[in-house]
């Protein structure tokens, strides 16, 4: 539990955005760098916010960890400021 809650604390200092969802696409926990570039978690029930976040690749992603494998791609975000 310690080492979960230093990992959570050192999210907050990483200039890369970092987020997590539920399988539905909602936010669930974004680090202050997601929420300055997408806003906060608002936890809307139906809002697919992966989807908002990582555009086009969404659904590869998606298939890819439904099938336990580690997937890593470059996407071009929408945020706040733009792309």
């Amino acid at each position: 539990m310690r080492t979960a809650r230093r990992d959570l604390e050192a999210l907050s200092y990483s200039s890369a955005l970092i987020s997590v969802h539920r399988s539905d696409g909602t936010a669930l926990m974004r680090n202050p760098a997601a929420v300055e570039a997408f806003g906060p978690c608002n936890g809307q029930a139906g809002r697919d916010d992966f989807a908002l976040q990582v555009g086009a690749c969404a659904d590869e992603v998606r298939a890819g960890v439904e099938q336990g494998q580690v997937v890593r791609r470059r996407a071009l975000s929408q945020t706040r400021r733009g792309p």
